[in-house]
């Protein structure tokens, strides 16, 4: 099922080189080099993406340090320089930053590939066998910690609950038992599309829209569409998934999703699988309303 899920998204030509261009530093952490980003996305003069990282160097910050790597001076020569590497939030508030054509092609591919590394399908292109290695005994070290401190805990779970049923002679049911039983009462539950403000709406519409090109971003199906008059109009069975509850209303809270990827959400597993997409749905969404004037031209829009 997830080879022809993968086989249907949409690829793009400079794909294959982010997969290949992207690193792992020593902290663990993902990271694309600035210059490579503006290129892709269709810059005009790429090499002045390091002013725009510098003059919004505060901004980029907020999001995690900015470590400067000594540039390679190319084949022309010259003095090398420093360029900047940015991690997965900096590189989608560049694509904001650049305005370009192609932008949303590139926060779409930075997306999958994140989301790829983070589930473990895609080891880093310039890890040396050795690191790759090193890094899977370390995950299987700590798998095997992990398994022990789980067995060590289900132990004293089990007698505590051995204890009660003898003293209280209870009957019990165990944690997977429970979660089964939930998982069934939430299947039987309708999953009601949760009203919201026009303002929000107007902004998880837009949003969508520039990020994915009016597709659910779980399974890429199309749920809103523009008319002619440039308006935004979801389509039928589309639902606002509030990612932390029923109660929070904030558009950094919620997003548009199709009415089964919905109900599947439902289960904190496809949740949590869910989260780094919602993550990067965040992050943008942050970065309009902070823009001067961008919010008020979504009140406008939604009233």
């Amino acid at each position: 099922m997830e080879d022809d899920s993968k086989d249907n998204l949409i690829s793009f030509p400079f794909e294959e080189e982010a997969r290949r261009g992207h690193r792992i530093f020593e902290d663990g952490v993902v990271r694309w080099a600035a210059i490579d980003i503006a290129r892709w996305a269709g810059a005009l003069k790429p090499r002045n993406v390091k002013d725009t990282v510098e003059d919004n160097r505060e901004e980029f910050e907020r999001f995690g340090g900015l470590p400067p790597v000594r540039a390679n001076p190319g084949p022309s020569g010259g003095r090398p320089g420093e360029e900047y590497w940015l991690n997965f939030e900096q590189a989608l508030l560049l694509c904001v930053f650049l305005r370009s054509s192609k932008a949303a092609d590139v926060r779409h591919v930075l997306i999958r590939i994140t989301s790829e590394v983070v589930s473990g399908r895609l080891l880093p292109a310039t890890a040396s066998a050795q690191s790759v290695l090193t890094s899977l005994l370390d995950i299987q070290r700590q798998n095997a910690e992990l398994l022990q401190k789980m067995d060590r805990r289900q132990d004293r779970v089990e007698t505590d609950v051995a204890t009660i049923k003898q003293q209280n002679q209870l009957t019990y049911m165990t944690a997977l038992e429970a979660l089964d039983l939930a998982r069934k009462i939430a299947a039987q539950m309708p999953t009601r599309r949760r009203d919201a403000s026009l303002t929000t709406a107007a902004i998880c519409k837009e949003i969508n829209w520039r990020m994915f090109e009016g597709r659910c971003p779980r399974d890429g199906r199309q749920i809103i569409e523009r008319l002619s008059d440039g308006t935004l109009r979801c389509l039928p069975n589309v639902h606002l998934h509030h990612h932390f509850g029923r109660d929070r209303r904030h558009p950094t809270e919620m997003c548009y999703v199709d009415g089964d990827c919905n109900q599947a959400l439902e289960d904190p597993l496809v949740r949590a699988q869910f989260s780094p997409i919602f993550s990067a749905i965040q992050i943008v969404v942050r970065a309009y309303l902070t823009n001067n004037g961008q919010l008020s031209m979504f009140e406008e829009t939604g009233s």
